[in-house]
């Protein structure tokens, strides 16, 4: 009995002490651009979304959604109505800005020598059941199906305080279209859209270009997809 006790005296006193508990030292990113460390609760940014990120090239990538910037110097109202095996939309575009604008609102088909006046691109808005009506260069929803060309949309200059206006054909029964690449199928059943128009405020570098039917056009040259910007409409119920 008094070896049994003696053995658990020596084992307790040859236990280390509990070492002191310290708090968690953070962890430190460091900033190359700035060559200093973060405070520790600041968010981590990614580099292609700083502020001074370069901007993305003329490449093909959706757009998300096309949003309209802050700031847009156009005023944009359309109807949309059935006539009989297609729909007829019809559209307004006012100036209200003290700077001239290029608007993109014609579109190139066909090795770029044939106009689509008349049409517009389609394709899916931000759920099933909406559809996009879009004028200008409009991204490809799916970019994993080649291409072998891309057209650029020609131009009409909208001076400060003028209105234009435009008009399109979408035959029926509603289906993706695109001017120069292969269109993702429509999602659910289309029962609102919204046309965007694109256009830029601060590009000149265009050029002249001939159609089959002798009439000249005027195309941006590359570099102005960073650029391009979009007026948006209020959304209308599909007739």
């Amino acid at each position: 009995m008094r070896t049994l006790c003696l053995s658990i005296l020596v084992f307790a006193a040859c236990e280390a002490p509990p070492r002191p508990r310290t708090a968690a030292t953070p962890s430190v990113r460091l900033d190359a651009d700035a060559g200093t460390a973060p405070p520790v609760d600041a968010p981590i940014t990614p580099v292609d979304a700083r502020a001074d990120a370069s901007p993305p090239p003329d490449a093909l990538m959706p757009d998300p959604g096309a949003a309209t910037r802050a700031g847009n110097p156009l005023d944009l109202e359309w109807t949309l109505v059935r006539a009989g095996d297609h729909l007829h939309l019809q559209y307004t575009v006012h100036n209200a800005s003290a700077i001239s604008v290029s608007l993109l609102d014609h579109l190139l088909v066909n090795g770029e020598r044939h106009d689509a006046f008349d049409r517009v691109v389609v394709r899916n808005g931000a759920r099933p059941g909406v559809v996009e009506f879009v004028r200008g260069f409009a991204q490809l929803e799916n970019v994993g199906r080649g291409i072998a060309m891309t057209y650029d949309p020609a131009m009409r200059r909208l001076e400060p305080g003028a209105t234009v206006t435009g008009a399109a054909d979408i035959p029926l029964p509603l289906t993706a279209w695109h001017n120069f690449g292969w269109a993702v199928e429509l999602k659910g059943t289309p029962q609102t859209a919204t046309l965007l128009i694109g256009y830029v405020t601060d590009w000149d570098s265009w050029a002249s270009v001939s159609l089959d039917d002798g009439t000249t056009v005027t195309v941006p040259q590359p570099g102005y997809l960073p650029r391009q910007q979009f007026v948006r409409s209020v959304p209308l119920a599909i007739p």
